[in-house]
């Protein structure tokens, strides 16, 4: 009775030591796995000031715990807003009083973009880029606000004089380009030009929105939801057509 007794704790021991040593090996195995969804979060927080954190998750995908990089070829309603006489506004400017002049007009503009579902690409003098995936109304009612309030800031300071805005619709390619420690989000499109062209011409046509014809017919109902007159055409020399010109007033 005694030799079974002891069997059976020599039995019990070495079972307590396996236990001890499998909960260790699952603790160092659990900690491990939140050490790396915190780095993860971490990454993505750091990605998110960066670039677009909706651009982000759509170029970057997870494979056999990998991470690739997948460009995407999207289409996007494309907005261009900025001021066409920047430097002459900053000329005089101390350093500080440039960033504060930016970041004032960004606080009036940007939080319109992401009220419609909207996303700012970048950041160019006192202006972005943005895309809006859902609908191009949402980004011409993105635009109309803007400009509204722009007006409004107008009447006490010259501080939104000669701002404009660009739109148009067609596909977008991003990416990530870089390594790991630094990376940025790279966009090639041909409509982006497009929208950049129309936001520098609109003062020529004492006009705040220039949209194309493409991105007004994405709008149904477009004539009685906006007021706009064609302007005329533009020619596009990457798709070799004709694209007719509105201002949306």
């Amino acid at each position: 009775l005694l030799c079974v007794i002891g069997i059976i704790s020599v039995v019990l021991v070495l079972f307590y030591r396996r236990l001890k040593v499998n909960m260790k090996v699952l603790t160092e195995a659990k900690m491990d796995l939140e050490e790396k969804v915190q780095e993860e979060k971490q990454t993505i927080s750091y990605m998110e000031r960066a670039i677009p954190i909706e651009l982000y998750h759509e170029v970057i995908q997870k494979k056999e715990n990998e991470v690739q990089l997948v460009p995407t070829y999207l289409p996007f309603a494309i907005m261009e807003m900025n001021m066409n006489n920047f430097n002459e506004k900053i000329h005089a400017m101390q350093a500080d009083e440039i960033f504060e002049f930016i970041n004032r007009i960004l606080l009036n503009t940007v939080p319109y973009v992401y009220g419609r579902n909207g996303i700012v690409e970048k950041f160019t003098r006192a202006g972005f880029t943005a895309f809006f995936d859902k609908s191009c109304e949402e980004a011409l009612t993105a635009a109309v606000s803007i400009m509204e309030v722009n007006l409004e800031e107008s009447k006490n300071s010259s501080m939104f004089d000669q701002f404009a805005i660009g739109l148009s619709y067609g596909t977008v390619l991003s990416g990530l380009a870089g390594i790991e420690r630094r990376m940025s989000l790279i966009t090639v499109s041909e409509y982006t030009g497009i929208s950049s062209f129309l936001q520098s011409i609109a003062p020529k046509y004492d006009a705040k929105i220039l949209a194309t014809g493409t991105f007004c017919r994405k709008i149904q109902n477009f004539e009685q939801k906006f007021n706009a007159r064609k302007l005329g055409y533009i020619y596009i020399t990457a798709t070799k057509s004709l694209e007719e010109i509105y201002d949306i007033f």
